[in-house]
């Protein structure tokens, strides 16, 4: 399949499903082996998903050059590119720089931890990248993160001085907003599959349509799985 061209990037940023190296706050609750198996159908769910995106390019960041076999034998039709600098905002900041250095003009950034996100959320933020030429989107997570960061112009502020990975996250970035000229557009709050808490909801998510569960097969049958292992209680539902 041809990688299709388009002024809108949608940049995801994974890595390969290796136990031990993914969802590792689900242990020692659930094995590693079964924490990297979510996390895989977490992938193999949601980059098909984003691409039903219209007119979006979907690009593929990837933490190390180690992860980039599994995403070439996985989805062999989708650019990947290697994740570079330090910290989680120096990535960031070098993914958008190159985006835009190719051309591209309105583009997002997300991960796979959030697989019933609905894709809605995302057409929304490039609807408002569309109508406003200096708009910024966000996405606050619950843990006080956020999923999804979009813009039309690189706004290096964002990602520098800030302690990636923390509760203070999206409140430190929304301050730096406010010294910014743009507009900006919050998107509705969404929840990372992060603990065992969170797989349990994840697990009662599966049943609503809306939150695509119709289309999380993967997922649903990993889930399905954890329940045969004794490692997810379905009176939990």
């Amino acid at each position: 399949m041809s990688i299709v061209k388009s002024d809108k990037a949608l940049i995801v940023f994974a890595k390969a499903p290796v136990p031990g190296k993914v969802k590792t706050r689900l242990t020692p609750g659930i094995p590693p082996e079964h924490a990297a198996r979510l996390y895989e159908c977490f992938l193999l769910d949601s980059i098909p998903l984003y691409q039903t995106l219209s007119d979006v390019s979907v690009l593929l960041y990837l933490e190390s050059e180690s992860d980039r076999g599994y995403f070439e034998e996985h989805f062999p039709d989708l650019p990947c590119y290697i994740q570079e600098g330090e910290t989680l905002g120096e990535r960031m900041k070098g993914a958008f720089e190159t985006s835009f250095n190719e051309q591209h003009r309105r583009v997002i950034v997300v991960g796979t931890d959030h697989p019933t996100l609905p894709l809605r959320t995302i057409s929304t933020g490039y609807q408002v990248l569309d109508a406003y030429d200096d708009a910024i989107v966000i996405g606050p997570s619950e843990d006080g993160g956020y999923y999804a960061l979009g813009m039309r112009t690189i706004h290096p502020e964002l990602f520098q001085d800030i302690e990636f990975s923390t509760s203070t996250v999206y409140e430190e970035t929304m301050k730096r907003m406010v010294d910014i000229d743009v507009t900006v557009h919050v998107l509705p709050k969404w929840y990372d599959v992060d603990t065992l808490e969170d797989i349990v909801r994840l697990q009662n998510d599966l049943q609503n349509p809306e939150l695509n569960g119709s289309v999380l097969t993967h997922t649903t049958a990993c889930i399905q799985e954890l329940v045969d292992a004794s490692l997810l209680n379905p009176s939990d539902k």
